[in-house]
């Protein structure tokens, strides 16, 4: 299933390609509010105004129309939301890939909400006392949600935020997401735009520890691990973290966005905290305003997502069949056709 969507999306890529924009992928932040307290997110402290369940079936509607075949329902917690079952299906009924960010501690009450949606990604730290001290102690509660998600024949992956205190025992997570049959998406912590205390600071790992781990996840892969993120991603990242810039042309505001919990359209997750203090727009202008985006040059760019896209179409412009196989890398097909 995954893999057809992938080849739907090739037509609206090439369009990219020669220089119109298409909102290929829209990751909406439906809820700032979070059930935990991570000792480095500082999202959840905004609590700000949410758009109502039929204003997102609108704005999803008429991203449909302009061609958005991805749609992921992140947060704070996007569990939290009492509707998110609805907003699942009604994604679903219009023909999108649903994809839901969540920290797992709500899915074990939740997943007949959610079993519709073609892919649910849980945040993972590590071993049962990592996972505890980073996130409020809720290992427990995650581990529940994903033994129902592989009871009820649920896909579901794992993003793993690297930070200092997991740096050393990334090799637990691919152990559990072996177990699983599944991938993991590998982050490195980044000073986001919400964390104006920047406390995450204090959890960043040296630089030299940072390539290190790089290294760790470049061997892994080639040993045909569940590392799902790239081998460019994972150079680039070694090249360039914490301060540089990744040489990947931005194509935010030209093949995807985000769009924030009060319905500002901005291009991904580093600049979800300019769109908060702009003015809002309804969202029936959802679409224009993509349209209307200037173009990105952030200072730097860490989120997994955003980057692989970047990569791969930088990449497409130079050898476009060394571009499909680094997207079908980063999709667990191959886990996903051992399972079932």
């Amino acid at each position: 299933m995954t893999y057809n969507y992938f080849l739907k999306s090739i037509p609206a890529t090439l369009k990219v390609i020669l220089g119109t924009r298409v909102p290929l992928r829209v990751t909406q932040y439906i809820t700032e509010r979070c059930n935990l307290d991570c000792h480095y997110c500082a999202r959840h402290e905004y609590n700000g105004h949410e758009l109502a369940t039929n204003e997102i079936k609108s704005m999803m509607s008429l991203f449909r129309k302009a061609g958005t075949l991805f749609w992921a329902f992140n947060g704070g917690e996007a569990l939290i939301r009492d509707d998110i079952g609805e907003l699942v299906n009604f994604a679903k009924s219009l023909g999108m890939f649903v994809n839901i960010s969540t920290n797992g501690t709500l899915i074990a009450r939740k997943y007949s909400d959610i079993r519709n949606a073609d892919l649910i990604n849980i945040t993972l730290e590590g071993s049962r006392e990592i996972h505890d001290e980073m996130r409020s102690g809720s290992y427990d509660r995650m581990c529940a949600g994903i033994e129902v998600l592989n009871k009820n024949d649920i896909r579901f992956t794992f993003t793993t935020p690297i930070n200092n205190r997991n740096i050393d025992c990334l090799g637990v997570v691919l152990d559990f997401a072996e177990k699983y049959k599944t991938k993991v998406v590998f982050q490195p912590i980044r000073l986001q735009k919400e964390d104006a205390g920047a406390k995450s600071k204090a959890f960043f790992p040296t630089r030299e520890h940072m390539q290190q781990a790089m290294d760790y996840l470049l061997r892994e892969k080639a040993k045909g691990r569940p590392v799902a993120n790239s081998a460019n991603f994972l150079k680039q990242i070694k090249m360039s973290w914490p301060t540089g810039r990744p040489h990947a042309h931005c194509w935010a505001g030209k093949m995807y966005c985000s769009v924030t919990t009060s319905g500002a359209v901005t291009g991904c997750c580093d600049t979800l905290k300019t769109a908060r203090s702009e003015n809002e727009w309804l969202p029936e202008d959802s679409v224009k305003e993509f349209y209307l985006l200037p173009p990105f040059q952030c200072a730097t760019c860490f989120a997994a997502t955003p980057l692989e896209a970047n990569i791969a179409m930088s990449i497409c412009l130079k050898n476009p069949l060394t571009a499909i196989r680094q997207v079908v890398s980063f999709l667990p097909i191959h886990y996903w056709n051992t399972r079932h």
